[in-house]
């Protein structure tokens, strides 16, 4: 294939990715969108249905938030923050916009709307109250524990071990650590963070 070709097939994957993740992200905007624009008279009704998409897809966003805030060991990221917060106050204002401006012809969007409203509000007091402290994830910082340990998910904890395991034999065999296999294993079996204790 020809260069060109393959560099403005990239071009084009990645601005398709980038445009729907960005339309994910927004789809709580979207969907109040959308309700302001049928309620207004711009839209049909049908577009209702649109904006139904549009807070199930909002909705989603909040609760793989919340199950990705749990599974990190409840460390308050500002992104989920940010989501759930955003999320459950335009829900909010656009399930006070159906209630206001259409009787039964809202369908299932008064409900759904209703639903990423209460988890996206009750979502966020709960990352922002029931966190164990504030993440470093995208910000460059590590997260330690007590005596300054440093504290990750088993897995990750685990891959750091035996990665640790490969470079201190890796500097054993070229001599630039000098000690004998039973301080090997001391150093290996030691908490991570712990080595900078070490003299």
């Amino acid at each position: 294939m020809d260069s060109a070709l393959v560099s403005t097939v990239r071009r084009l994957v990645n601005l398709v990715l980038v445009l729907g993740s960005l339309a994910v992200l927004s789809a709580p905007l979207i969907g109040l969108a959308l309700v302001a624009l049928v309620g207004g008279g711009t839209l049909a009704v049908g577009w209702l249905v649109a904006a139904q998409l549009a807070f199930v897809v909002a909705l989603a966003n909040v609760v793989s938030s919340l199950f990705k805030w749990s599974e990190s060991g409840r460390l308050r990221d500002p992104w989920s923050v940010l989501l759930t917060g955003v999320t459950g106050v335009l829900s909010a204002a656009a399930l006070g916009l159906l209630w206001t401006q259409f009787d039964d012809s809202g369908g299932w969007a008064p409900m759904i709307a209703g639903a990423g409203a209460l988890v996206g509000i009750v979502g966020c007091g709960v990352v922002v109250v029931a966190s164990t402290g504030a993440s470093g994830t995208g910000l460059g910082r590590r997260v330690f524990g007590p005596a300054g340990i440093l504290n990750l998910d088993p897995t990750r904890e685990h891959r750091y071990v035996v990665a640790r395991g490969q470079v201190l034999d890796i500097l054993i065999h070229r001599g630039q650590v000098p000690i004998n296999q039973q301080r090997r294993d001391e150093l290996v079996r030691m908490a991570l963070g712990a080595w900078r204790t070490v003299s």
